[in-house]
């Protein structure tokens, strides 16, 4: 028979309302019985549309845990508070599914994993990018293409595959929790995690120096970075990221609006082809392209919207989680990924403050064993579908 997860929801805000419970509702093993957020309004919203009774509903998350009879919490809190709130989380016995980005800095998300391994509780961080089927049609190419490296994996956009409409509806006018405040993050620790967690995905490996300048376009009393262009420098590879939320008019605006993922080997190119009608509503003819001296292979994705994709991978995430990561004793293999992704973004501010090159600084944390394993990747570290 199959176990009914009693799950609490800790911040209810767009992401947690819109996207997470709407793909929740689908499942069969998991119950939503609590739910918590500062925000009295936001917090009776969530609870009417998930059907938490007002018994569930509590506007502190330490209230909930010793109120609340759960297995499991799902933190969808700005991320500047990641830290705390999952710690608590872990030293109250539950499991942990943690929004992206992990936490604001490197040092921050290792700390994370270690008390994940103290507690001998499940930590997964929701890295949903990876359950995007071009991307998994992009590793099998680039297997099959052989061993050799490539030179250079190029990632630019500023969504792949989201379209322009559908970002700006996320961003509600700029009142996104990642640009309303300095203490919520960027472009950096919003998609540009995304980008650096495929790029690791994809090379089975992490960057070992990072440039990268971070900008603001100086809206009225932000700070926060809207624009970031950084190389990460691999053992065998380089992957160049450029991510904006501002609009640019150039020739290939429409590419960059889409979204763009190019591989290039020294006698072969492979790509991420996103190609719509131009009004960001219907579902874009998805391939995945390989031009190498057999000649020009395509492969096609299974036409879906923007929203039916994203809800998928939400769905793939959650089921993978609720199925296998419930049952460990430690951080899985999602939420290494994500604590990854962090210390590459830390070494990126370091490398915009200094505006040059730096070392990414990879130390040893403890895994599920309680033996010291570096963080980088390593074959017990690869992420697998």
């Amino acid at each position: 028979m199959q176990r009914s997860w009693r799950i609490g929801i800790i911040g209810c805000g767009f992401i947690a309302s819109e996207v997470h419970l709407p793909v929740l509702k689908q499942l069969g093993n998991v119950a939503i019985v609590a739910a918590c957020d500062k925000d009295d309004r936001r917090l009776s919203h969530y609870g009417s549309l998930a059907g938490v009774a007002e018994s569930g509903l509590y506007p502190d998350h330490r209230q909930m845990l010793l109120a609340a009879n759960l297995d499991c919490a799902i933190v969808a809190t700005p991320p500047s508070v990641h830290k705390e709130v999952v710690a608590d989380c872990l030293n109250s016995g539950l499991g942990v599914l943690c929004e992206k980005p992990m936490a604001m800095s490197g040092d921050d998300a290792l700390a994370m994993l270690a008390v994940a391994s103290q507690c001998q509780r499940p930590l997964g961080v929701i890295c949903n990018f990876l359950q995007f089927p071009e991307f998994v049609t992009l590793k099998q190419v680039m297997g099959e293409l052989g061993p050799k490296a490539p030179r250079l994996i190029t990632i630019r956009g500023r969504g792949l595959g989201m379209d322009a409409v559908m970002i700006q509806n996320y961003l509600g006018g700029r009142q996104s929790g990642f640009v309303s405040c300095d203490h919520r993050g960027g472009v950096l620790r919003d998609y540009g995690v995304h980008a650096i967690y495929v790029a690791n995905y994809l090379l089975d490996a992490v960057p070992s120096a990072v440039t990268c300048v971070v900008q603001s376009a100086g809206h009225p009393g932000e700070s926060v970075d809207t624009s970031v262009l950084c190389l990460l420098e691999y053992p065998t590879s380089h992957a160049a990221i450029d991510l904006s939320w501002e609009p640019r008019m150039t020739t290939d605006d429409r590419r960059f609006q889409r979204g763009s993922l190019d591989i290039d080997y020294d006698e072969a190119l492979v790509e991420v082809s996103y190609l719509d009608r131009g009004d960001g509503l219907h579902a874009p003819a998805l391939c995945v392209t390989a031009y190498d001296q057999a000649g020009k292979t395509v492969r096609q994705i299974p036409p879906a919207s923007p929203r039916e994709r994203l809800f998928a991978s939400f769905g793939a995430t959650f089921d993978r989680w609720f199925e296998s990561g419930m049952h460990l004793t430690g951080p899985d293999d999602t939420a290494r990924v994500g604590a990854d992704a962090m210390v590459v973004v830390s070494a990126c501010d370091r490398s915009s403050a200094a505006r040059g090159t730096v070392r990414v600084e990879w130390q040893s944390n403890p895994d599920t064993s309680g033996a010291d394993a570096p963080s980088s990747p390593r074959e017990e570290r690869a992420w697998q579908p």
